[in-house]
């Protein structure tokens, strides 16, 4: 069986591969895992001894997979289940380690938990997966990161009939992290996961520690350790979150 090597990613020849643009196995125009573990030879032959994917989730595409609609499963046109397992097991064959993108920051508006929750009472359990409030000027404080684009970090939804919080792009609304709810569904997320691969990308930890009021830790040390306070507060953070299974940014 394939194991986890501590501080493997110290020295790692890691691979960046967007499975969508990489290698199309079905000539539909589309990469896919198929096509992805066709390939695996000739990125053994480069030296790398890691690939790192991109999202492959279900997903709009509005930000380039980065807003994800379905956390377990695989975007069908990059195949199936079963086609990343087959990949995983030939990588892990080859010696090579899979990181995987994990996303918590947000989700995409077409994910069913933001579609449940703005069809849900205000104050409830389903509406608490999101931040929510009627006051568009609360938190001005906080730096609008894709000014180009977004005029505010709040998006009225007239379903809703508020107004909900996102620190990236209007499709993408942030989860609510002072819901204990919210932290056990993405752990499910994590044992789903966990049951095929090791290693995890945690992207925009910082706009998970801070809060959605909070400004932006003021250097990655601090980052780090707000890091750890959050595993620390974690129900289920020493089970999973190991170490030399977390690639952070």
């Amino acid at each position: 069986m394939y194991q986890p090597e501590k501080l493997w990613y110290k020295d790692a020849i890691i691979y960046e591969a967007h499975v969508k643009t990489f290698f199309d196995s079905n000539n539909d125009g589309i990469g896919d895992f198929q096509g992805l573990r066709q390939k695996l030879g000739y990125l053994e032959s480069l030296g790398i001894t890691a690939i790192w994917l991109l999202p492959f989730y279900p997903s709009p595409l509005r930000d380039d997979g980065y807003d994800i609609a379905d956390y377990m499963t695989v975007n069908p046109d990059y195949g199936t289940l079963e086609d990343f397992k087959e990949f995983l097991d030939e990588a892990h064959s080859r010696g090579l380690k899979v990181i995987t993108e994990l996303v918590v920051n947000h989700t995409s508006d077409q994910h069913a938990w933001f579609q449940r929750a703005r069809k849900a009472p205000a104050g409830s359990p389903e509406r608490n997966f999101y931040v929510w409030n009627d006051d568009p000027n609360k938190y001005t404080e906080t730096r609008i990161i894709f000014q180009d684009f977004e005029a505010s970090n709040w998006t009225w939804d007239p379903v809703a009939g508020q107004y909900f919080w996102h620190r990236f792009f209007h499709h993408q609304p942030d989860l609510n992290f002072e819901n204990p709810e919210v932290h056990q569904a993405l752990f499910d997320v994590l044992d789903f996961w966990l049951g095929m691969t090791y290693y995890f990308r945690v992207g925009i930890r910082a706009g998970i520690l801070k809060g959605h009021g909070k400004l932006e830790p003021v250097s990655e040390e601090a980052g780090a350790k707000e890091f750890e306070s959050w595993k620390a507060k974690m129900t289920y953070a020493e089970k999973i979150l190991k170490p030399d299974m977390i690639v952070k940014d």
